[in-house]
């Protein structure tokens, strides 16, 4: 029986996969409107890849409204499937409470699942969210910006 659903999988991730390619061609072509609905249409059936990428879309309003609740939603249903970038992306919405109540040590978590899988990325992260702890922590002001 697991060795069925295993073969079930794998064929279904291919089908995806093809997916992917049609709307990176759509992308290509310009024909955005095409390409979001395919995104859309794959992310729901269950890719994980998907989700994330229309999570990215979301966050940075790429070809939508930009849209941070609606980002996290698919960044949580990307990582509840293991993916290391939806990992690291959640993790960039709780540092900066986009979408969510800012919280620096849900970030954190995100980023150290996203870490133990490779995602150099979300290791730099980590970096950057410790020095931001320490500045709140120890109220250090910001340097300000150049006129």
């Amino acid at each position: 029986m697991n060795k069925l659903i295993l073969v079930l999988a794998l064929l279904c991730r291919g089908a995806y996969a093809d997916d992917i390619e049609d709307i990176m061609a759509n992308y290509g072509k310009k024909d955005y409107a095409t390409a979001i609905t395919k995104l859309k249409k794959t992310a729901e059936q269950g890719d994980a890849q998907a989700q994330n990428n229309l999570g990215l879309m979301y966050a940075n309003g790429q070809d939508v409204t930009q849209d941070y609740a609606e980002a996290v939603k698919w960044y949580r249903l990307s990582v509840a499937q293991g993916d290391a970038q939806a990992q690291n992306n959640l993790g960039l919405m709780y540092a900066n409470g986009q979408g969510v109540t800012q919280d620096y040590a849900e970030a954190a978590k995100w980023y150290r699942l996203s870490m133990a899988q490779g995602n150099a990325q979300a290791q730099d992260n980590l970096r950057i969210l410790a020095v931001k702890e320490v500045e709140v922590n120890l109220r250090i002001p910001r340097p300000s910006s150049p006129p």
